[in-house]
């Protein structure tokens, strides 16, 4: 018996830690925050339709564990890029918190053609909408913005709520 309320007192105390930090708190409701994307938690699947390399059709698709400025993991991000000809992409996103799913869209050219290594071809300073999502960001819109640094980019994300 005690030993069951030892590890619950523990548990209670763990998430009291967790919703203390700054990084929590900022995922948790509907304002301005940043996401880093890690590269090192990353799956990504190339789909090369028609001509081999980058070609109209591409698809790319992928999945990427997501931290706030503090380093903590988060959640994770979800998405997949449609080539639409050699220079212009259209993606669609799910960054999935755990209080809710923010849903995005995005039309950018590539920083470089896709590769056998499915690297990025994310372009720094892309802009996407926020297109809405569920829980707290049910009624989300606004804006993203990237910074990518290698392999690695951070999602900007200056939405609101009404």
């Amino acid at each position: 018996m005690f030993l069951k309320q030892l590890i619950k007192a523990a548990g209670l105390c763990a998430t009291a830690l967790t919703l203390s930090m700054p990084g929590a708190r900022a995922t948790e409701k509907c304002e301005p925050f940043s996401l880093v994307s890690n590269p090192d938690k990353r799956l990504v699947e190339l789909i090369d339709h028609g001509e081999p390399g980058a070609s109209h059709g591409d698809i790319r698709i992928g999945y990427t564990t997501m931290h706030d400025a503090s380093g903590s993991e988060v959640g994770y991000i979800r998405w997949a890029v449609h080539a639409l000809g050699r220079d212009e992409n259209l993606g669609n996103a799910v960054i999935v918190l755990e209080t809710g799913q923010i849903h995005l869209q995005y039309m950018f050219q590539p920083a470089r053609p896709h590769d056998d290594s499915h690297s990025t071809v994310l372009t720094h300073g892309t802009e996407g909408i926020v297109l809405g999502g569920t829980g707290t960001f049910a009624h989300a819109d606004g804006v993203f913005v990237l910074t990518v640094d290698g392999d690695s980019a951070t999602f900007d994300m200056r939405l609101h709520c009404d």
